[in-house]
């Protein structure tokens, strides 16, 4: 895969979406998702967390030919496979804007060094 790379086709659910990479445009809109989240809060805690950490900037950096992409009850239902492969795609394209696994101090440091002029 290259660097330069700036869509990614996936299927998921059956639906083919494209995953862009992240603009300073789906970034706004990531942010209205999560304050919408946070404004009407999910009863169920996990899936409030998945809403607002989640399933903006998901949402915000993909299009489909056909069809909607997946509202949040939507993304919540998902088989967690399916949205694995939306959540891979999307941080292919776009590394570090999504949570991952938490990083060793010693990944930190070598993150860090990496990233220092």
């Amino acid at each position: 895969m290259t660097d330069n790379l700036a869509t990614l086709d996936v299927v998921v659910d059956g639906r083919t979406l494209t995953v862009h990479r992240v603009t300073t445009l789906s970034s706004m809109k990531a942010e209205r998702l999560r304050q919408a989240a946070i404004a009407n809060p999910h009863a169920d805690e996990d899936a409030q967390v998945l809403l607002v950490i989640f399933y903006p900037t998901l949402a915000s950096c993909t299009t489909v030919k056909e069809g909607l992409v997946f509202t949040g009850d939507e993304f919540l239902n998902l088989d967690p496979h399916e949205a694995d492969k939306w959540y891979t795609a999307c941080n292919t394209l776009n590394p570090g804007e999504l949570p991952g696994p938490e990083m060793s101090d010693a990944e930190k440091a070598e993150d860090v060094e990496k990233k220092e002029p």
